[in-house]
């Protein structure tokens, strides 16, 4: 009796999940993110799960086509978009099921034709027709003899829309004077295309021989783009798949890509998310809940510089505010990542806002570092040296942050603490496990 009972007073705390609805609540952001009747491609149990939960069960926005691209592999999945389910009508292709049933078409190899200019691109819809050609003269043989489909390019385009269309077809505001792109070329990443790369090749073909009447949506949790990164509209947390790129009126942070749609990020921010109990001091996020979170902390960032950008500093502000009341540190501590956070709130004008999330910050990483310098054990303290630089690297650059923002007083406390902490770990653990 007494072992279950010692259990769950010292865990009954990490296994509490009374007061976390986090799953359920970020399922139905990402479908309030999508603009009616849309496709939206997700990856992986975490992200598609809830989104399955609340359209099942609660009959939320049953209008979303969801497909997973972890099960776009296998044929009968394939098969299953091809028919209406709830709300969302069938998913069109270009292919048959004949194209992909079984082990057909696992993956088609890319083959470089000399005959074939580098730099020339073909119509989608004509490569996925091509890699499916029974006709010999479309096929290449193999050392074994036998004739198989490949790609004769990685480079396509698709067929786009005028600006007077987009501005019809809902796509592009009349007030917009950005300029936009629509010769809609991408290349393919890779030395062969793979089943679940092909399907969504296949429905982002029909979609745009169609006239781009139905919404196509990425979820934030992969990276399976097939090469339109640039055309990717980020609105809210999902990048919405456009006819179209336009650059930024920011440089894009590295990692980042695409453009976004301010009004509409805006307004989710501001208005449409909740967190799920991540608001509270006395909720438990475990790892994984904390990977979910990140998101809206990294995303938020880029939404409000974008909004700096375009001297709506007071709403940039509002929507940083709203994440960081909605995700508390007792929720998720300030990690490295929070130091876009703290860069947003500096270009906003917000000095006081950015100097304390900096403060806050900086003692975290702080302690992290004092805390591998700290160990024992020389091997272990050396494994960690990564996880050290970039931590002396962050407060480094919220220094730097602090300094563009004109508050020298921070960045002078900032750059005595590098020294520091510097000191501190090339005595503890070594100089020579640090890039120079």
């Amino acid at each position: 009796l007494a072992v279950p009972v010692l259990m769950a007073s010292q865990e009954w705390d990490d296994h509490d999940r009374s007061g976390k609805t986090f799953a359920r609540e970020s399922a139905i952001n990402t479908l309030s993110s999508c603009a009616p009747n849309a496709i939206l491609f997700t990856y992986g149990d975490n992200d598609t799960y809830p989104l399955w939960y609340v359209q099942e069960v609660e009959g939320f926005r049953k209008d979303v086509r969801i497909i997973n691209t972890s099960l776009l592999g296998i044929g009968w999945y394939i098969d299953q978009l091809r028919y209406k389910i709830n709300d969302a009508p069938a998913v069109p292709m270009i292919w048959k099921s004949e194209d992909y049933v079984g082990d057909r078409r696992n993956y088609i190899r890319f083959f470089e034709n000399p005959q074939i200019p580098k730099d020339r691109y073909f119509s989608l819809d004509e490569i996925c027709n091509f890699v499916i050609s029974n006709n010999d003269a479309n096929k290449l043989r193999t050392q074994n003899g036998e004739m198989t489909n490949y790609l004769p390019s990685r480079n396509f385009f698709l067929p786009s829309l005028t600006r007077e269309q987009l501005i019809a077809e809902g796509m592009l505001s009349p007030t917009d004077s950005l300029p936009i792109n629509t010769d809609l070329k991408f290349s393919l990443p890779g030395e062969a295309a793979t089943k679940d790369q092909l399907a969504i090749m296949n429905i982002v073909a029909a979609m745009a021989k169609e006239g781009w009447k139905r919404p196509i949506y990425f979820g934030g949790g992969g990276d399976n783009y097939i090469g339109l990164n640039n055309y990717l509209r980020l609105e809210g947390t999902v990048y919405r798949l456009m006819p179209y790129s336009q650059p930024p009126l920011r440089q894009n942070a590295p990692g980042e890509f695409g453009f976004v749609n301010v009004d509409k990020s805006f307004d989710l921010f501001k208005s449409k998310y909740t967190y799920g109990g991540a608001e509270r001091k006395d909720v438990y996020f475990d790892e994984k809940n904390r990977m979910a979170l990140a998101p809206y902390r990294i995303t938020v960032a880029r939404i409000a510089d974008e909004l700096s950008a375009r001297n709506r500093k007071s709403d940039a502000v509002l929507i940083l505010d709203n994440v960081m009341k909605g995700i508390t540190p007792e929720a998720y501590a300030y990690d490295f990542q929070c130091y876009l956070l703290v860069n947003s709130y500096y270009r906003a004008d917000a000095i006081a806002k950015g100097k304390d999330l900096a403060m806050k910050l900086t003692k975290n990483l702080e302690d992290d570092v004092k805390y591998i310098a700290s160990l024992g054990n020389e091997s272990a303290r050396a494994s960690l040296a990564g996880d050290v630089q970039r931590d002396i690297s962050v407060i480094n650059i919220l220094g730097t942050f602090a300094t563009q923002a004109g508050d020298t007083a921070t960045s002078k406390i900032l750059n005595e603490k590098v020294k520091v902490l510097t000191d501190l770990v090339y005595r503890e653990i070594g100089q020579e496990h640090f890039r120079q």
